[in-house]
């Protein structure tokens, strides 16, 4: 009886710690609660949001023409050309430049190179013009002749010419709406003429020209000869 006590006692220890061993066991087998997520850290006062200016971005200069450019500019698109002012001195000799509604009490010449122009102008004279100059009669009213030789460009519209037109191995030139009192005369030019719509007292003619002159509708009250005969 004693020696079964004895037993009994020294059992229970070897209970006790294999109890103990399975609880441990239980805790390393899946049994740990899953940690806590941490909290996010708070952002750093240190680190600003990056400017424009600290990525590289700059602001794009306006193209040219843009619409905040000031009018009036010498890129403005819209600035209008000053024109030719009309000269209202001229008195006669030398022309080289628009001449308008006076009275020229001498005669005109227009050098080489130079561009007369006369609009309603009134001459007591004649109009030279020498090789390589340019003359434009707009309604004018000439007393005396239109002489051209060697010129660049002769152009009479509307108007009155007492005396003669005369071309004479020139360019270009054109004469329409004329009253002339004299002769129209074109020799040797080498230009395009063209003559249209004109009243002549006197005579057409025409010879050796290159290419011949053009028109129509002339009323011609002496004689239309050569290459305008049939103008």
């Amino acid at each position: 009886m004693m020696t079964r006590s004895v037993r009994f006692a020294r059992s229970l220890p070897l209970t006790a710690t294999l109890a103990i061993g399975l609880a441990i066991a239980g805790c390393g087998n899946g049994a740990e609660q899953p940690a806590a997520p941490e909290a996010p850290a708070p952002p750093n006062p240190a680190s600003p949001t990056p400017t424009p200016e600290a990525t590289g971005a700059t602001d794009q200069a306006p193209p040219p023409g843009d619409a905040t450019q000031q009018p009036g500019t010498a890129t403005d698109p819209t600035a209008q050309p000053t024109d030719q002012p009309t000269d209202t001195e001229f008195a006669g000799g030398a022309c080289a430049s628009t001449v308008g509604a006076l009275t020229i009490t001498r005669d005109i010449t227009v050098a080489s190179g130079a561009t007369c122009v006369l609009e309603g102008t009134r001459v007591d004279g004649d109009v030279k013009v020498a090789s390589g100059g340019t003359v434009r009669l707009v309604d004018a009213r000439i007393d005396g002749d239109v002489q051209g030789q060697g010129h660049a460009a002769v152009t009479v519209s509307g108007g009155q010419v007492d005396g003669n037109i005369q071309l004479e191995a020139g360019d270009a030139a054109t004469v329409e709406r004329v009253r002339i009192d004299g002769d129209l005369q074109a020799e040797r030019n080498t230009g395009a003429q063209r003559f249209t719509g004109n009243t002549i007292d006197g005579n057409l003619q025409c010879e050796g020209n290159t290419p011949a002159p053009s028109g129509s509708g002339n009323r011609v009250n002496g004689n239309k000869e050569g290459q305008c005969a049939s103008l």
